[in-house]
């Protein structure tokens, strides 16, 4: 029995910095894109960006971008008080969609834009409860917790714990967890109803 060698061809992909900051970029929303690069441009003072304009894009989506998203940064942006939380914030109001929702995790985010973490997700806190309340937030529940008065226990406790239950009419089983009747729990969900799970679409 003969071992014959042949010689195989393989192919390794590797991607070098530039690759995966093309492949990162990529990803990021228009609006963040440009948003990221001010924020390089800032950070580095030598550098010089070129904006190329192409007669592909539809003006349409530009006066979206500006009229939309100007309004909400002139709303929200003024009330940081302190200048490096205001540029991560203006970070993050490019990356919500059209809700007000954080939908990449928090990691990625500060990845992309620079920032340290820690610092991101304490501005990130502050942005919850910038009027209108609610803006940036990763979930359904933490939107709605943002709109309610921390004094107001049994609402935010609904909130918490029986979402999910309100969405399958199970009153019986939330009054019990509670320890309300059904005539608090539908004040509850009078209360509940007046809040806003899309606090960004006004400005859509």
């Amino acid at each position: 029995m003969k071992l014959v060698q042949r010689p195989a061809l393989k192919l390794k992909h590797r991607l070098n910095q530039q690759m995966r900051l093309t492949l990162q970029y990529l990803h990021m929303p228009c609006f963040a894109l440009e948003e990221h690069l001010q924020h390089q441009l800032e950070s580095h003072p030598y550098a010089e960006f070129v904006r190329v304009s192409s007669p592909v894009l539809a003006d349409q989506t530009l006066d979206w971008q500006s009229t939309s998203r100007s309004s909400i940064y002139e709303t929200i942006l003024p009330q940081f008080t302190i200048d490096e939380q205001q540029q991560q914030a203006r970070f993050l109001l490019g990356m919500i969609d059209d809700s007000g929702y954080l939908h990449d995790p928090l990691l990625r985010l500060a990845r992309l834009g620079g920032f340290d973490v820690n610092q991101l997700e304490q501005t990130r806190q502050v942005l919850l409860h910038c009027e209108p309340c609610g803006i940036g937030a990763l979930t359904l529940q933490e939107c709605l917790l943002a709109q309610v008065d921390q004094n107001h226990a049994p609402l935010a406790q609904l909130i918490r714990a029986h979402l999910e239950d309100v969405s399958v009419h199970a009153y019986q089983h939330i009054c019990e967890s509670l320890s309300i009747t059904k005539a608090q729990l539908f004040t509850l969900l009078d209360q509940l109803r007046a809040l806003n799970p899309r606090p960004a679409q006004q400005f859509s």
